[in-house]
């Protein structure tokens, strides 16, 4: 005798209006298994993760959901998925070596290069806006810290010095943006040029590392002081607007968001009782998130327009940092 528990994700979509809409949302596409999706700087294609396979690979589909191709087969675990910001190449993390290492492919599959393979465990890469580094995860210091690379290889060099786990830039390049991991909330920042972190967000809670996006003029985050909602904070007036509520609590240890810089519909991702799941983007304001769910207590969803952005949240059922 034994118990085991199945979940899902799926996709559901709504348009969203100027004004608080109450069109109900509908599902979009449903699948066996898909996380940590990143859209294309384009918008055109979506990046994710996938058991679809058998094991943790990196697929790509269209933003209207079709021509699925896989473009890893490692056969490990290996996720988290990053275009470069011509959209050429994109980095991720894998296991297959034995360790946690960062490689980088071409957009299509192809000419997969190794960058770190040192004994520490390096995951979650993002790139700069220049595109000539890629900042990861590494306890290589003998503690989570954040660390970059030449994007073309090179010696790593270490970002953070009081802790730090995924990273992504602002948009102007001027601010590495990240969190510190499984066990302490907040956000900070540090100029890419040097010097002191500064405390940007307190509320983010632990556990919840990925579940934030840095956009031009702010980033959107998951809050969870009172209802958990997606959040808005701006980085001119520094404060912080609820965008919408969701129904339940997304699932922990996610690197949860992305964001299309194209903006249009919102979709989002429910929590079933089988494996289903699928991404979605286009033009205007799209949202999306991973949330408990079951039937008979309905779903969660988006009713307000989001600033011409896409917010996309997914889940992830194997934890990055301890």
């Amino acid at each position: 005798m034994y118990a085991r528990q199945v979940t899902n994700l799926n996709i559901w979509k709504r348009k969203l209006d100027s004004l608080p809409s109450l069109v109900p949302a509908e599902r979009f596409l449903s699948s066996t298994t898909i996380e940590s999706g990143q859209f294309s700087p384009d918008g055109s294609r979506i990046v994710f993760e996938s058991t679809r396979s058998g094991a943790y690979e990196v697929w790509e589909c269209r933003s209207d959901g079709s021509n699925l191709v896989q473009l890893t087969h490692l056969n490990s675990v290996t996720g988290t998925p990053r275009w470069s910001p011509d959209g050429q190449q994109i980095a991720f993390d894998s296991r297959a070596p034995g360790n946690a290492d960062i490689f980088v492919m071409d957009s299509r599959g192809g000419s997969l290069r190794n960058l770190t393979n040192e004994a520490s465990t390096d995951v979650v890469p993002s790139w700069s806006r220049d595109g000539r580094w890629i900042y990861f995860a590494s306890d290589r210091s003998g503690e989570w810290q954040v660390w970059k690379m030449p994007s073309a290889g090179g010696p790593a060099v270490q970002v953070t010095r009081h802790g730090g786990y995924g990273g992504f830039e602002s948009l102007d390049g001027k601010f590495l943006y990240y969190t510190k991991g499984a066990t302490v909330s907040g956000m900070w920042r540090i100029p890419t040029a040097g010097g002191e972190e500064t405390e940007v967000i307190g509320s983010l809670e632990a556990g919840y590392w990925g579940y934030w996006a840095v956009v031009k003029n702010g980033f959107y985050y998951l809050e969870t002081t009172g209802k958990p909602a997606i959040a808005f904070f701006d980085f001119t007036t520094q404060r912080t607007t609820k965008v919408f509520e969701l129904e339940n609590r997304p699932a922990r240890e996610a690197p949860g968001m992305a964001v299309s810089q194209d903006g249009g519909r919102c979709d989002r991702q429910d929590r079933g009782n089988n494996p289903q799941r699928s991404p979605r983007a286009n033009p205007r304001c799209e949202t999306s998130c991973t949330t408990h769910h079951s039937p008979e207590r309905g779903r969660s969803g988006a009713d307000l327009r989001v600033s011409a952005q896409t917010v996309r949240v997914c889940d992830r059922h194997r934890q990055r940092c301890g």
